[in-house]
């Protein structure tokens, strides 16, 4: 526009294709990859879905190279009609050991998958010593806590107010200089 100003128009979201690459194999390669270029051709809206995503689709454009008959490559673009997928309002916490000890769990289960009895010796040495790694580390991180919780009560009782416990529960409201002193470092945080 003239002057340098721009006009911009919030029409929604406008999603870029989702495409990608593959291959078909075995005796229903072929079946499949006419399949769906029938209903590509055909216009058909689908939903598509993987994981936690959800979408409408419609078939922008299907690709297969006939090589063999049990080995069918192929590209795929869909266009985006609607996401479906749920808006996600919030992200739970995970700590690291946690994320660490459902990866060993996992490890453990695909491991007793395969049968591998080798295999499954190692992951369990594995997990035995996260395991002990994790049982060395809490205590410090006990102690670093209790550092972090014996400073900040310092610096109240320098502030004028005291703090001899979190845990103060009585009753008697703004009175209480410890309630009033855990009720300041709520809002500090």
């Amino acid at each position: 526009m003239i002057g340098g100003r721009r006009r911009i128009n919030a029409l929604g979201a406008d999603d870029i294709p989702l495409q990608w690459s593959g291959l078909f194999l075995f005796a229903s390669a072929v079946p499949r990859a006419r399949f769906l270029d029938s209903v590509r051709r055909e216009g058909l809206q689908c939903t598509l879905s993987w994981d936690q995503l959800r979408y409408q689709v419609v078939i922008d454009q299907f690709r297969a190279t006939y090589k063999y008959p049990f080995r069918v490559p192929y590209w795929i673009s869909f266009e985006v009609i609607q996401d479906q997928t749920a808006t996600v309002d919030s992200v739970p916490a995970v700590t690291p050991a946690q994320s660490l000890a459902t990866d060993m769990a996992r490890m453990g289960t695909l491991s007793n998958c395969l049968g591998d009895s080798t295999l499954n010796g190692l992951v369990g040495d594995l997990q035995s010593a996260m395991s002990d790694i994790q049982a060395a580390a809490q205590p410090i991180a006990n102690g670093l806590k209790r550092h972090v919780v014996h400073q900040r009560r310092g610096q109240l009782r320098r502030s004028g107010r005291e703090c001899s416990g979190v845990d103060c529960r009585c009753s008697r409201g703004s009175a209480c200089r410890r309630c009033d002193a855990r009720a300041v470092d709520d809002r500090e945080r």
